[in-house]
C-alpha cells in the first residue's frame, strides 16, 4: 500500500473562482481603445509536493493586445500561492481573444490554458450641419452667406456619438481672424453615450463689411479628432461712402472745400464724385444744404442711385453764386 502525492496547480480569477484548464474564459469586457484593464490571477499549489517550473506564455492571433506580468517565483511549496497580472490594451474597436498558458510540473495540467477575451471600444464624434450632412474634421466649411453688418444669422450644429464608448469632455471654442463675428451657443451636455446626440448654435454677426472667417473647435475624448475643427465663413454687407473733389482726393466727413474768390453776379462750380467702396448698394442718395449762406450754393447736377459696391460711382455739382462781398 502507499499514498499518492503530487503537485497540483489551481488558478483563480477572481480569487475563489477555480478556473478550469482549457475550458474557462476570463472576460475583460469593453475597454476604451488607447487605455487598458488589468486582471490579477492567483496560482495555488493544492498538492503535497512542490509545484515547480512555473512560467507564463501566450498564444493566439490577438495575443499582442494582452500583456503578461512577471511571476515573482518559479516554484510553490504545498499550499503556497503567487499572483501575476494580465493587461488588456485593445488597439482597435473590435473583439480580441488570446490564450494565457501557465507551465509547471503538474502532471495533467501542463500547460494550464486560460482563454482571455475583451472588446475594444471607442467614442467617435460626428458633427452634422445641416442635420444629416456629416462634416469632415479640419476640412469642412460652413458658409453663412452675405449678412448685413450688425445683422445676424444662426446655424444649428448636431453632435453625435457614433462610437461604442462614452464621448466625454465636450466643449466649444473658436480661433481665427474674426472670432468676434461668430457667437457660440451653449452645449446642454458634456457627455454623450453611444448613439446619443446634442445640438448647439453658432450665430454670425459681421462686425465689418467683406469676407469674415473663424474656426469652430469642438473638444472631446475622440482619439483622432480632438479638437474637431470646422471652418466658418461669411460676408458682411455694408455700404461705405467716399466723396472726392477733385477725383482721387478724399473729402473727409465734416470737412470743407473752397470755391475761392468769385465775382459778385458771377459763379463757380465744383464737381464732386461719390464712390461706394463697400460691397452693398448705396441707396437713397440725396443732397441737402444748410448754413448762413445756403441760398448762394445750388445743386446743379444731382447724383444718381443706387451706387453699386465696391467700385460704383456717381457725381453731383455745386454752384456758388455770391450775393454779397466777403466770406460766404
Amino acid at each position: 500500500t502507499g499514498t499518492a502525492s503530487a503537485p497540483e496547480i489551481e488558478i483563480d480569477q477572481p480569487v475563489g473562482s477555480g478556473l478550469v484548464d482549457g475550458v474557462s474564459t476570463v472576460d475583460y469586457g469593453p475597454v476604451i481603445v488607447g487605455s487598458n484593464w488589468v486582471r490579477i490571477f492567483t496560482i495555488r499549489n493544492s498538492g503535497a509536493l512542490t509545484l515547480s517550473g512555473l512560467s507564463l506564455s501566450k498564444t493566439g492571433s490577438d495575443s499582442a493586445n494582452f500583456t503578461l506580468g512577471s511571476l515573482s517565483v518559479s516554484s510553490l511549496a504545498a499550499g503556497a500561492t503567487t499572483t501575476f497580472s494580465v493587461t488588456f490594451a485593445p488597439g482597435e474597436a473590435v473583439t480580441r481573444n488570446a490564450i494565457v498558458r501557465v507551465a509547471s510540473n503538474d502532471f495533467d495540467e501542463n500547460p494550464f490554458d486560460i482563454a482571455v477575451t475583451g472588446v475594444g471600444v471607442e467614442p467617435e464624434i460626428a458633427i452634422e450641419q445641416p442635420v444629416g450632412t456629416n462634416l469632415t474634421d479640419g476640412v469642412a466649411t460652413v458658409t453663412y452667406g452675405a449678412v448685413n453688418v450688425g445683422g445676424g444669422v444662426t446655424q444649428p450644429f448636431t453632435v453625435r456619438n457614433t462610437g461604442t464608448a462614452a464621448l466625454s469632455g465636450l466643449a466649444l471654442s473658436k480661433v481665427g481672424t474674426n472670432t468676434a463675428d461668430f457667437t457660440l451657443g451653449a452645449l446642454s451636455v458634456t457627455t454623450l453615450n453611444p448613439g446619443e446626440s446634442t445640438t448647439f448654435d453658432v450665430t454670425f454677426v459681421p462686425q465689418a463689411y467683406g469676407s469674415r472667417s473663424a474656426v469652430l473647435r469642438v473638444a472631446s475624448n475622440d482619439a483622432d479628432e480632438n479638437p474637431f475643427d470646422i471652418n466658418l465663413t461669411g460676408t458682411g454687407l455694408a455700404t461705405e461712402i467716399v466723396v472726392e473733389q477733385p477725383v482721387g482726393t478724399n473729402v473727409s466727413d465734416g470737412g470743407s472745400k473752397s470755391f475761392g474768390s468769385v465775382l459778385l453776379r458771377g459763379s463757380a462750380s465744383l464737381s464732386f464724385t461719390i464712390k461706394n467702396i463697400g460691397n452693398s448698394n448705396l441707396n437713397d442718395l440725396s443732397i441737402t444744404k444748410d448754413g448762413a449762406n445756403a441760398n448762394e450754393f445750388t445743386i446743379t447736377a444731382s447724383p444718381s442711385a443706387p451706387v453699386a459696391g465696391p467700385s460704383g460711382s456717381t457725381t453731383f455739382t455745386v454752384q456758388f453764386a455770391p450775393t454779397a462781398l466777403g466770406s460766404r
